[in-house]
């Protein structure tokens, strides 16, 4: 028993003729009879996209599914007699035919458990399973789109009635049929304001044209065309409507797998499309609606579009990369998701989605990260958090290159350190760095020629626990190394990189209102290796602890407070105060910068 109709789509084969000594087998005659009712059935209102469905099986029909144009008849709220009239002048050309034949029907509108309602007025499943159950024609298949009322965004169907059974008007008790159903038990079938179509319809007219392709054949088969569309429908109407809908079917095709429904050299226009990790959405730019949603994973794809001007979109992680398609008629386009540009969402409440890319852990591929700041450091040789009078003050300068060697492969120039993110923006990622991580040239009377810098090798991790914040961690090594050219090595100070330390660093990082973001840290500090021994006494352990902007996050140094000027340039705050166990010293360092990414 059943409370409502609902999407079906029946096709029945019947005694397909084994053609075994023949060498080709004709194209079957295919014929479609095609039906959108928007009219409201009695106590209904009315719909709003049965037409659009319609003409939309229409095209697809004439494009991939081998039906000629003047094999497509295309009825928008018919009278019932219309409807049958031209079924029983197709059933019996095709009866009489010579080949093998197809019949299609098609509807979109309101039912109920007797009849169909184009125009608002019924037409009973008896009369069309009369002229659907002729076995003459060789294959019938039946796509019937509709379900009872209720719901926010324009459920199809009749006002609820006591619970019925359900007479398939294609279901006939033949070997060789397929049942399918677009919503299991008290469900609806829903229409969506955005796709401006149904969800059912929508989707499965998308695996037509080539995205329920899952064997990349460029043949679209019956089982395909389904699970696409069963699963895209079972998730939108899940995220949409208080119903979601579980399509189901039965298929048992004697002597076959499958039946093909759509052959996608057939589109005279058509994307191949090389994804490399997806999905990928194909919206319409005259429209603005979604022709298409591919699934997920590496695959080459033939998408049988109609000519026009389209937007290919991927989106993964958290990232979103386009290419613009001019698609003209006769031709075919190349699209490869690895060339597709990244693109951010500007304005709208989207935008805050989107992290800046200053705020991105590893620059984009080909990005340039230059970031500056001087201030001063102050060093109080007393005892204490003391930042009084008596202090020692000197200059401090930074300055760094950062390029994104590819969207996760970063160099710090001209250094010869490399930083490499594991993971995806915006969840979990672990970045491993390593390298000379800086360097100096000086010349000096005493040092002549004067070479300096540090060695490190280490990995930072980074867990964004919202789309605007993140907790950072980072573990690291180092060691620093000075040599000169003096004429007297005894009046120069050398330095091999024989004492190593330890470092470790962890806070958190927060964007405020897309205009500020603080990062606050500790870090901690000691020596592990002394001069290639293990350290003793205070003096050689120096452990040191720190508060304020002390991270290097993938060797790219992060500010206490960064203000967005835009995308491009920012302006940097540097704080920190070290306190060193040793000298019990206190040093304190600030300094205000800028950062240009392009």
């Amino acid at each position: 028993m059943r409370r409502f109709f609902v999407l079906c789509v029946l096709a029945v084969l019947f005694a397909w003729p084994l053609l075994a000594d023949a060498q080709i087998t004709p194209e079957p005659r295919r014929v479609a009879i095609v039906v959108g009712a928007n009219a409201a059935a009695p106590g209904r209102r009315p719909l709003r996209y049965a037409h659009e469905d319609a003409r939309e099986v229409r095209d697809v029909l004439r494009t991939v599914g081998g039906f000629a144009a003047s094999d497509v008849h295309l009825f928008l709220d018919p009278a019932p007699s219309a409807v049958l009239e031209r079924l029983d002048r197709e059933v019996a050309e095709l009866s009489s035919a010579s080949e093998e034949t197809m019949l299609l029907f098609y509807y979109s509108g309101h039912a109920d458990e007797r009849a169909l309602y184009p125009g608002g007025r019924p037409l009973s499943f008896h009369a069309l399973r009369q002229r659907l159950g002729n076995s003459a024609v060789t294959v019938r298949l039946g796509i019937i789109d509709t379900c009872r009322g209720g719901g926010w965004t324009g459920t199809r169907g009749l006002s609820e009635t006591d619970a019925f059974d359900v007479e398939v008007p294609l279901d006939l008790s033949s070997e060789g049929s397929v049942l399918i159903a677009s919503s299991s038990g008290l469900e609806d079938a829903h229409e969506s304001e955005i796709l401006e179509r149904g969800f059912f319809t929508h989707h499965w007219n998308a695996a037509l044209r080539g995205a329920g392709d899952q064997n990349g054949d460029q043949v679209v088969t019956l089982t395909e065309a389904f699970e696409y569309a069963k699963r895209l429908t079972v998730r939108d109407t899940a995220l949409r409507t208080a119903t979601p809908q579980h399509p189901s079917y039965q298929m048992n095709l004697r002597g076959r797998r499958d039946l093909p429904l759509a052959r996608l050299t057939r589109g005279s226009s058509t994307i191949v499309l090389d994804q490399e990790r997806g999905p990928t959405q194909l919206v319409d730019l005259e429209t603005g609606l979604i022709v298409l949603e591919t699934p997920r994973g590496l695959r080459t794809m033939r998408l049988a579009v109609p000519p026009g001007h389209y937007l290919v979109r991927a989106t993964s992680s958290g990232e979103t990369r386009a290419s613009e398609v001019r698609l003209r008629a006769g031709t075919t386009t190349a699209v490869s998701e690895s060339q597709m540009q990244r693109v951010s969402r500007d304005g709208g409440a989207s935008r805050a989605y989107e992290p800046r890319p200053v705020t991105l852990t590893t620059l984009h591929a080909g990005a340039w990260d230059i970031r500056t700041a001087f201030g001063v450091r102050h060093a109080d040789p007393g005892a204490g958090f003391s930042m009084g009078g008596g202090s020692e003050s000197v200059g401090t300068a930074l300055f760094q290159i950062n390029y994104g060697i590819t969207d996760r492969l970063q160099w710090v120039i001209p250094s010869l350190a490399l930083a490499y993110r594991f993971g995806d923006t915006r969840a979990f990622e672990v970045i491993p760095w390593g390298g000379l991580t800086s360097w100096g040239l000086g010349y000096s009377s005493i040092d002549k020629l004067l070479i300096s810098g540090s060695v490190g090798l280490g990995v930072d991790a980074r867990w964004w626990v919202s789309p605007r914040g993140s907790l950072v961690g980072g573990l690291g090594f180092g060691s620093a190394f000075r040599w000169s050219s003096a004429d007297n090595p005894s009046l120069s100070v050398e330095q091999a990189p024989t004492t190593w330390r330890l470092h470790l660093a962890a806070g958190y990082s927060h964007t405020l209102a897309e205009v500020v973001t603080l990062s606050l840290f500790a870090g901690y500090s000691q020596a592990l290796i002394h001069e290639g021994g293990a350290p003793t006494g205070r003096g050689e352990w120096r452990v040191r602890v720190v508060l304020g902007s002390v991270m290097d996050l993938a060797l790219r140094t992060v500010p206490l407070i960064k203000v967005h000027l835009g995308d491009v340039v920012s302006l940097d705050g540097h704080a920190a105060i070290e306190y060193d166990f040793a000298t019990e010293s206190v040093e304190e360092t600030y300094m205000l910068g800028a950062t240009f990414v392009f």
